[in-house]
């Protein structure tokens, strides 16, 4: 029968402590190479087995910190010397180790975290060694596309060399490169062509910049009832809708009775580039716009070939696009520069002042906001008037309405808004 075995406890000993690595598969042997340990008690006659006690070890720029699982542990561990059959219990604590970033000490030693990007590049080793699956799945889905500093220097170098002092999008906005001024509010802005430092309103918006020289050519033998209207000629256009209401009226108004001379030839020139600029919208806008030039061609019918190629250049087809037959295309950017042409050729033909914008807007088939904003980027002013209008009741009594008009007018100095609503 074998001996019995005695078993001692010894409770004087300070605490043992039992080291449990987390997010690590490490056995006891290995852990003594791979680690080095250093470990933190006072041992002298004031020493206490409750103590806590503080263990690290460092591998690979990585802590591990001992995390005590509860202060007051009751482990005891069996020891027995070889040779007896004495078993001696003594108290153990155990140690939870938690891998952490570098400490001050260790930086010291292995100074790589000074800068957040090398701090990054830690916590990312980290969850690459420690991390689960989804944790290294966002760690890969955010570094995937990272560019490095190298890279982002070389991007922003691209950058410089093609951005050229003054080469804003908006400071020459004309097909034919004219100088689209440099008066503060008109920065950042895409505008017909335009001299904003002009001192009179003729010349903000000249009219030799948005009618090209082919194009008044051009123009020359078109609408000669424009040259000398006629009473009852201007009565038949109104009946069968031939041209816009605003078009009869200035012919009807100014040209029949006050205009005379270079201003009346100008005008004249006005009202007949905005007749083929209002039937121009109506294709490429209100309807569908035809893919190509002969097609475009067909459904202009009287418009001259060097008006057509003039809203084509303008509005349809890129000044950088080289190829032989583009297709025509209208984006928003253009189709706003559109009813700008379209308002400041009406300005020139009503003198600058008091063009009704409901009527544009009907015209149009576009939102009187719309057109307002147009006329606002302009630097036009907008105003309202109410005036009262005759019409028959339900019993058919003469009667009285209100009715307002929105009306705009260009005058210097000119007035841009911003964003938020704040006049320049």
């Amino acid at each position: 029968m074998a001996d019995a075995v005695k078993v001692k406890v010894d409770t004087k000993v300070p605490s043992t402590p039992l080291l449990q690595f987390k997010h690590a598969d490490l056995n006891v042997k290995s852990a003594n190479k791979q680690l080095l340990f250093t470990s933190r008690r006072n041992y002298g006659k004031s020493s206490s087995s409750n103590e806590p006690l503080e263990v690290r070890a460092h591998a690979d720029a990585i802590d591990y910190v001992s995390m005590p699982s509860s202060r007051y542990t009751n482990y005891m561990v069996g020891v027995r010397k070889a040779g007896t059959n004495e078993l001696q219990l003594i108290p153990a604590t155990l140690l939870e180790m938690t891998p952490r970033l570098s400490t001050e000490a260790n930086q010291a030693r292995n100074p790589t975290l000074d800068t957040p990007e090398k701090r990054q590049q830690a916590r990312a080793h980290l969850v690459e060694s420690f991390g689960g699956k989804k944790q290294k799945r966002v760690l890969h889905s955010r570094t995937r596309y990272m560019l490095s500093d190298e890279a982002l220097e070389t991007v922003a170098s691209t950058m410089a060399d093609a951005v050229t002092p003054g080469s804003s999008s908006s400071s020459s906005s004309s097909a034919d490169g004219d100088d689209g001024g440099d008066v503060e509010g008109g920065k950042g802005r895409m505008l017909p062509p335009n001299n904003l430092k002009s001192k009179d309103a003729a010349g903000v918006y000249p009219l030799d910049g948005l009618v090209l020289s082919n194009e008044r050519a051009a123009l020359k033998g078109m609408y000669p009832s424009f040259h000398k209207p006629k009473e009852e000629e201007l009565t038949a256009w109104r009946g069968q809708n031939r041209f816009m209401p605003f078009v009869i009226d200035v012919l009807e108004r100014d040209i029949m009775i006050s205009a005379k001379g270079k201003q009346r030839e100008a005008r004249i020139l006005a009202l007949k580039y905005l007749a083929e600029l209002l039937k121009f919208h109506n294709c490429a806008v209100v309807r569908r716009l035809p893919r190509k030039r002969s097609d475009l061609v067909k459904t202009l019918k009287s418009t001259p070939d060097a008006v057509i190629d003039g809203f084509i250049n303008k509005f349809l087809i890129d000044t950088d696009d080289s190829s032989s037959s583009p297709k025509l295309f209208l984006s928003k950017q253009k189709q706003h520069l559109l009813l700008m042409y379209i308002l400041t050729i009406a300005l020139h033909a009503c003198k600058y002042k008091n063009l009704p914008l409901d009527a544009f807007a009907t015209e149009l088939k576009t939102p009187l906001k719309e057109v307002e904003n147009v006329a606002r980027a302009l630097g036009c002013i907008v105003k309202k008037s109410t005036t009262s209008v005759d019409f028959e009741d339900s019993e058919g009594n003469p009667s009285k309405r209100a009715k307002t008009n929105t009306l705009i007018s260009l005058k210097l100095p000119l007035v841009f808004r911003t964003r938020r609503g704040r006049a320049k």
